[in-house]
C-alpha cells in the first residue's frame, strides 16, 4: 500500500505545479464565477429586451387557481409552509445565522472562515441592492402577492443571499469532516435550501422566474469570487512544509 501511495505521489508531481490539485481547484472555481456573471449577463438583457414577460408572467398565473386568481394552488398548509421556506431567505433568518454560524467560528479560533463569510454576506447584499436599482424591475402584477415586498424585483435579493450564505456555509462545514459522504450531504442541504428559497418566492407571486434564476446565478458567481480572492490572498493559502493548502 506504501509503495502505491509513493508511485501516485511521484506521478502527482510530474505534473507542472498550476495542474496540482489545490490549483485546479482555483481554475475549477474561477471557471464557474466567469460562466455565472456571463449567464446573469444574459438573462438580465433578455429582462431589458422584455420578450419572454408574457412567458413568465404565464408561469405565475399557473400556480393560481382559475376560479380565484388570488388563491394559489394547493391547500393551506402548503401556502404557510411555502411562507416559511421564503423566510430562510430574509434579512432577519440570514441575519441570525450568520451570527450564529459567526459565534462559531469564533469559539472554534476560525477567524478566516468567519471574515469570509461576512465579507460574502455584506458584500452580496450590498451587490443585490445595486443591481435592483440598476435594473429597476418591476414586481409581478398579474397575481396578488402573498406576502409583504417594497423593493425593486430584479434580481431576487432571497434567492441571491441565500446562495451566497448557505452555499458559503455548506462549502467551510464540509470541511468539517474528513468523509466525503458527509461532505455532499452539507452541500446537498445547502443546495435544496437554496433552491427551495428562490421557489417560494415565484409561488407568492413576488418574482418572475428569472428574477430567480438570476439572483442565484449572482448569488454562486460572487461567492466564487469571495473565495478566489480569499485564496489567492491569504498567506495560509500557500504551500506549507507539509505541502498541504488551507481555505477560508
Amino acid at each position: 500500500m506504501s509503495d502505491r501511495l509513493s508511485h501516485l505521489d511521484k506521478l502527482r508531481n510530474r505534473f507542472p505545479a498550476w495542474l496540482r490539485a489545490p490549483n485546479v481547484l482555483v481554475l475549477m472555481v474561477t471557471l464557474v464565477m466567469v460562466l455565472g456573471f456571463l449567464g446573469f449577463a444574459a438573462i438580465a438583457l433578455e429582462v431589458r429586451e422584455g420578450e419572454h414577460q408574457g412567458i413568465e408572467e404565464s408561469v405565475i398565473s399557473r400556480l393560481r387557481d382559475p376560479a380565484a386568481p388570488a388563491d394559489p394552488r394547493g391547500p393551506e398548509w402548503l401556502i404557510e409552509t411555502v411562507r416559511d421556506l421564503s423566510a430562510l431567505g430574509g434579512a432577519g433568518v440570514i441575519i441570525f445565522v450568520c451570527l450564529s454560524a459567526s459565534g462559531y467560528f469564533a469559539l472554534k479560533h476560525r477567524y478566516g472562515a468567519l471574515c469570509f463569510l461576512s465579507l460574502a454576506t455584506l458584500g452580496g447584499w450590498g451587490l443585490n441592492t445595486a443591481l435592483k436599482h440598476f435594473f429597476m424591475r418591476q414586481r409581478p402584477d398579474v397575481v396578488t402577492h402573498l406576502t409583504h415586498v417594497d423593493s425593486w424585483s430584479f434580481p431576487s435579493g432571497h434567492a441571491m443571499v441565500s446562495a451566497i450564505v448557505y452555499l458559503t456555509l455548506g462549502a467551510l462545514l464540509a470541511q468539517q469532516t474528513n468523509q466525503m459522504r458527509g461532505k455532499l450531504f452539507i452541500l446537498a442541504i445547502a443546495v435544496v435550501m437554496t433552491i427551495l428559497v428562490g421557489l417560494s418566492r415565484i409561488y407568492l407571486g413576488v418574482h418572475y422566474p428569472s428574477d430567480v434564476v438570476a439572483g442565484w446565478i449572482a448569488g454562486l458567481a460572487w461567492m466564487c469570487l469571495c473565495w478566489v480572492a480569499a485564496r489567492l490572498l491569504s498567506p495560509q493559502a500557500k504551500p506549507s512544509g507539509s505541502g498541504r493548502r488551507q481555505s477560508p
